[in-house]
């Protein structure tokens, strides 16, 4: 299981759960660099 929040303490309460979590800001930014990365191949 994945944990996405959109604050920092959704970071921890995943953690505490023992799952991965993520803000989603991180996953927009991720989803932009591959993105930007399978337009200039």
């Amino acid at each position: 299981m994945i944990y996405f929040g959109d604050l920092e303490k959704d970071i921890l309460t995943g953690k505490n759960a023992g799952i991965k979590a993520y803000l989603i800001d991180e996953l927009i930014q991720l989803v932009n660099r591959i993105k930007k990365k399978l337009k200039t191949n």
